[in-house]
């Protein structure tokens, strides 16, 4: 993918530079975390964050919404732990549920293998809890909890392969589109966030140019 300087020329770079890329979250990933806690119709409602301590720095830029906060501040593709698992017991919407967590977090091998063959994000987590019933929400889950079982987004770095002499105002970089199968199941892939995102956005400027 190559960017186009042209029109910032306070900006410059080095070949062997990187380029820093914040990416939107995988809007599938998105859509089941919303269904799933029951915010679906919510996505658009203005939410504020503050810290329970003074000393503690929001790193979520608030006011947001709810919908901004799943696709952009995030990270929701992001694998859960087995910490997390325990934490969201207490909130299971019933005793299915809360067995599913219990037994899945009862064994840490158990749930190493578990992880080999179904990739894990806490709205794949939450959704398999119910037995994907689509009647079934995890209303009562707190969006305080959510938000500490999920790391902020962080940028991703790519090498920029362009020459800083030939192109100077249109660095570019090249990057490998990863949609890896799990060990154990082959066919369930994990799609990578950021390289899918560039690949999407690609995709559009491409459908933009020809019209």
């Amino acid at each position: 993918m190559e960017f186009d300087l042209t029109h910032h020329p306070e900006m410059r770079y080095k070949t062997g530079d990187h380029i820093a890329i914040w990416p939107i979250n995988l809007e599938g990933e998105v859509e089941i975390l919303l269904h799933v806690l029951g915010i679906s119709d919510r996505r658009s409602a203005q939410i504020s964050i503050r810290p329970v301590e003074q000393y503690v720095k929001v790193k979520i830029p608030t006011p947001t919404t709810m919908g901004a906060l799943f696709k952009h501040y995030l990270e929701v593709c992001a694998p859960v732990s087995c910490d997390t698992l325990l934490n969201l017991v207490q909130f299971a919407p019933n005793e299915s549920a809360k067995r599913f967590l219990n037994t899945l977090s009862s064994d840490k091998f158990a749930f190493t293998d578990y992880l080999s063959r179904t990739y894990l994000t806490l709205g794949r987590l939450l959704h398999l809890a119910i037995d994907c019933n689509p009647a079934v929400t995890w209303s009562s889950l707190p969006l305080s909890l959510v938000i500490e079982s999920l790391h902020p987004v962080q940028p991703r770095y790519y090498f920029i392969s362009s020459s800083s002499v030939i192109t100077p105002r249109h660095p570019s970089i090249s990057a490998l589109v990863s949609n890896m199968s799990l060990p154990n199941n082959p066919q369930s892939f994990i799609h990578s966030v950021t390289s899918n995102y560039l690949r999407a956005l690609q995709a559009v400027q491409h459908i933009q140019t020809e019209l």
